[in-house]
């Protein structure tokens, strides 16, 4: 039976100290009078995310419209706009259609990519939404991820599509090699891609009191992690995101559901 290591936040050192322990191996241990010192494992803890960086102090994924992207950004945009219309057009989105909104996802762990959310709201019923990944360079092209077409999903929800995990996974090929990038910011950066403004902190003045917990990794043996945070961003709709990644650090699989909230009211301690 394969050992699991979970990590919450800052405790990432214990993480390492585990790991010895689940591979079977006790670490020596040298008496000094009264105390015990465990020395660190002989062997890195496996795993093709950063798990010394801060993903405890991880902040949800900037979303800007035209205004507040950079010149280099815009121009980008510019130069891929004919290629974006046209692949979006082919996926029944149709941006002389009513009035589209775009905004760039920022994505610190894609830096060679321009994530778009392009959205149109013309009232219950006839909401769209797709994101459009661009790369920043001569080569490749332009891809399109669905979300809602007229408020229906045009295949599968987009959050658990094949399709759109694929259309991640290639996006992430292009970042620094041999730079471990932080497991939660990558996750985000998913669910930004699929339309999801996630809020990993309860709202203020809420009468929900919700089952969250912190943003946690759980590591196997083999190095495929699963990584689930809570997003809280609407009180009374909130959802519980989990993603799987292999030992590559390539997303295999996502899930996202609801999650119950008690209506209750705290009250102060006894005095």
């Amino acid at each position: 039976m394969g050992c699991r290591i979970r990590i919450f936040g800052l405790f990432i050192a214990f993480a390492v100290v585990a790991n010895t322990y689940c591979s079977g191996q006790e670490p020596t241990r040298r008496s000094t009078g009264n105390r015990i010192e465990i020395p660190p494992p002989s062997e890195e803890f496996k795993s093709p995310f950063d798990l010394e960086g801060k993903s405890h102090t991880a902040k949800p994924i900037d979303f800007r419209d035209l205004t507040a992207m950079t010149p280099k950004d815009r121009e980008a945009l510019s130069d891929a706009s004919v290629s974006i219309e046209r692949k979006a057009q082919w996926e029944g989105f149709d941006l002389h259609v009513g009035q589209w909104s775009i905004e760039q996802i920022a994505c610190p762990v894609m830096p060679q990519q321009l994530l778009l959310l392009y959205s149109r709201n013309r009232g219950p019923g006839d909401v769209s939404r797709f994101s459009a990944v661009v790369p920043m360079g001569e080569s490749g092209e332009v891809r399109i991820v669905p979300i809602l077409r007229d408020s229906y999903s045009p295949y599968s929800p987009a959050p658990v599509n094949p399709v759109t995990i694929a259309v991640f996974n290639h996006a992430r090929r292009s970042a620094q090699p041999g730079v471990k990038p932080d497991w939660l910011t990558t996750s985000l950066c998913y669910a930004a891609l699929v339309g999801a403004h996630v809020s990993l902190d309860q709202p203020n003045k809420s009468d929900d009191i919700a089952y969250a917990a912190s943003p946690l990794i759980e590591i196997e043996e083999d190095a495929s992690s699963k990584v689930r945070f809570i997003d809280q961003e609407t009180p009374g709709r909130l959802e519980a995101w989990e993603l799987t990644f292999n030992p590559k650090g390539e997303l295999v699989r996502v899930s996202v559901l609801p999650i119950p909230t008690l209506k209750g009211k705290i009250l102060p301690s006894p005095k």
